[in-house]
């Protein structure tokens, strides 16, 4: 069966040829990688275009259609495909040189339409690494979209993935697949992992990432994350004219936030190590809380 890759990229010279090298090695080679410019600013498509050059490769083809979302890019590659199956995959990520094969295979033997692969993310400093502990989990597998082969029928069937989207799309997409009865599972057997930074090198360009991540929530099928935030936080400011449940609110909250959802999602415990990580791993969850509020009480003022 047909397999197309696609891979969407927006300013990605630092990390670009490290990704062309791990397509262009794959134990199972795909017939066509769309590399789907979103409007880079960098000599992301200039390092592209020579490579494919020098290997003189007519399976890897560049796809440029204005300024895109990451959402908007992902279409564009799978309409642009010729292919029954869709492998997706981000750049910065380091791809294991059988990932379309393990993933083919494991598609065939469970008769399924969307198989998926897990992250691991562990960190680079400690702040990347408390921001991780954070959302992922650090040292942790997760389950992620990236990576993923899809039956191109499946996504027809959904409508796509939500236009002009940075972030949320995904869960948006798997929702809706839910829903028309497209069935999806976990290949624990292949793991990715991210080249460099996992997630943030600097709380500020952490609250950054998240603050705009969150502005595309409201999009999205499912939109009980958003108000439960916005009313937990209602709620916590409200009882501060109370000073006593105030306190107790607010202690509780940093208890939770700070160390029992990263110690939860983690497979190991940073704080238990090393007594920075007491200061910053709840430093990073209050930043992404707050981040997430202002992202999406600032969306409803835009929309």
């Amino acid at each position: 069966m047909k397999i197309s890759v696609v891979i969407p990229f927006y300013n990605e010279q630092s990390s670009i040829e490290t990704t062309l090298e791990s397509l262009y090695t794959q134990s199972h080679q795909p017939n066509e990688i769309l590399l789907v410019d979103s409007g880079s600013s960098d000599n992301t498509r200039v390092i592209i275009d020579q490579w494919i050059k020098t290997k003189s490769t007519k399976t890897f083809k560049v796809i440029f259609d204005g300024n895109m979302s990451p959402s908007s890019s992902i279409n564009t590659g799978v309409k642009y495909s010729s292919s029954a199956l869709i492998a997706y995959i981000d750049c910065g990520l380091k791809i294991p040189n059988r990932w379309i094969e393990e993933n083919l295979t494991y598609m065939k033997k469970h008769n399924v339409d969307i198989v998926s692969n897990c992250i691991y993310t562990t960190g680079e400093n400690i702040i990347d690494k408390s921001f991780i502990s954070q959302t992922y989990g650090y040292a942790s597998k997760v389950p992620c979209f990236p990576g993923s082969l899809l039956k191109k029928k499946a996504i027809e069937d959904c409508g796509y993935l939500l236009k002009n989207t940075r972030a949320s799309y995904d869960v948006d997409f798997l929702s809706k697949c839910r829903m028309e009865n497209i069935t999806r599972a976990i290949n624990h057997d292949v793991t990715l992992e991210y080249i460099g930074t996992n997630y943030s090198n600097s709380l500020i360009n952490g609250a950054k990432k998240i603050f705009s991540y969150s502005l595309d929530s409201w999009l999205t099928y499912s939109k009980i994350k958003p108000i439960c935030y916005i009313l937990f936080y209602f709620v916590l400011m409200s009882s501060f004219i109370f000073d006593f449940y105030f306190i107790i609110l607010l202690m509780t909250y940093l208890l939770i936030r700070g160390f029992i959802i990263p110690a939860y999602k983690s497979n190991q415990i940073l704080f238990s190590k090393n007594i920075a990580y007491l200061i910053t791993i709840p430093i990073c969850g209050l930043i992404i809380d707050l981040s997430r509020v202002f992202g999406y009480l600032y969306s409803l003022i835009i929309r």
